[in-house]
């Protein structure tokens, strides 16, 4: 949101009070409108009006988010699935450009200097449990602590080998995995 959506972003909170009963003073509007300013102002609508259907009472700025973005464990297993299907359709050959960063971080941490290539070719039916269960893990924790220094995307074998041959034209491009919507969980730390 930016300032010019205050107004609107007021008569939203005024809605919330008049459907729960409370009553909203000029500071909670502020406060909620700075813990909630790195989300549209079509979004919040969206997530007020949901809350007015799931709530019982009035929201805090934390179950807004979570009513727009999901809970954190629901997002992390939502993110494995991301990574599962970008496995199954582009195995370890290309690069891969996650909308999601945090995604890109914990591939990062999990792959060590095998790259995406090598993480991605160490996943078997034996082991992949353990692989999911640590993936949700780092992810729910960066949710919380992103981290600062996320590759943009985790080249693949055809970039690794291609670099490494100086055939640097014959670099293709990353292909894009997930929805733009994600880059809002990595843009919401960065600001």
């Amino acid at each position: 949101m930016t300032n010019k959506d205050a107004e609107r972003f007021g008569k939203l909170m005024m809605s919330l009070a008049e459907v729960f009963g409370g009553q909203v003073s000029k500071f909670k509007i502020k406060l909620y409108f700075e813990a909630l300013k790195e989300l549209s102002i079509d979004e919040l609508e969206g997530a007020c009006f949901k809350a007015i259907q799931e709530l019982k009472w009035f929201p805090k700025p934390a179950e807004i988010r979570n009513l727009l973005l999901g809970d954190p464990e629901t997002r992390a297993m939502l993110a494995w699935d991301t990574v599962l299907k970008a496995l199954r359709t582009h195995g370890y050959y290309d690069s891969i450009r996650f909308a999601d960063r945090l995604i890109t971080a914990c591939i990062k941490d999990m792959a060590g200097p095998e790259g995406w290539p090598g993480w991605s070719t160490s996943i078997t039916r034996r082991n992949d449990d353990f692989i999911a269960r640590d993936f949700q893990k780092r992810y729910r924790a960066y949710l919380l602590h992103p981290p600062r220094d996320a590759p943009e995307y985790l080249p693949g074998f055809h970039e690794i080998n291609n670099r490494l041959a100086g055939y640097l034209e014959f670099i293709p491009k990353p292909v894009e995995i997930g929805e733009q919507a994600a880059k809002l969980v990595w843009k919401t730390k960065e600001e």
